[in-house]
């Protein structure tokens, strides 16, 4: 009798979470779509003027969201190359780091998704982006360890003030 209901809840689960993954790589998917109608003037096939007329006639959003979409996967393809998809709002929040330094920003990614899984905020990374931008020097990583995953040199720490986890730049 008890093994029935968790059976169901585990299905549940499970087609709770692909919906979720499906979702992730969705907005990715959008923006990568968003930026090729924009860039090759697709909308004027549609009967607009603008790539903002656009947006907002045909999907209801402003200029600037669709340009949060692009720049979000943007992001999200370049700190995620093997499919480990930060969602929409985490990767807008590493923006301002990938355009300062897409290195860095692939770095911190690896080691906040490494270190937080499922449990990493959108401020949390605000957070710690802003400790690397706050920063004056360039980060020095160390070698590639055995999971080929890029580390943060730990001369400098931006500690994470969820948890204490040391993020390093140096000077």
């Amino acid at each position: 009798m008890t093994t029935q209901p968790m059976l169901r809840g585990t299905r549940q689960l499970s087609e709770l979470e692909a919906i979720v993954e499906r979702g992730l790589a969705t907005f990715v998917e959008v923006g990568l779509a968003l930026v090729e109608i924009r860039d090759r003037r697709l909308y004027r096939d549609g009967g607009h003027d603008s790539f903002e007329s656009y947006c907002r006639h045909r999907w209801g959003f402003s200029r600037q969201h669709a340009h949060r979409l692009i720049e979000g996967a943007r992001v999200a393809e370049l700190v995620s190359p093997v499919g480990d998809i930060p969602t929409e709002r985490i990767a807008r929040e590493l923006v301002r780091l990938v355009k300062q330094d897409p290195e860095t920003a692939r770095a911190v990614w690896a080691e906040l998704s490494a270190h937080h899984g499922d449990h990493l905020t959108s401020g949390n990374v605000r957070r710690i982006v802003g400790g690397f931008l706050d920063s004056d020097a360039a980060p020095d990583f160390s070698p590639v360890d055995v999971c080929e995953q890029p580390r943060l040199d730990r001369r400098r720490p931006v500690i994470c003030p969820e948890c204490g986890h040391e993020f390093v730049v140096t000077r």
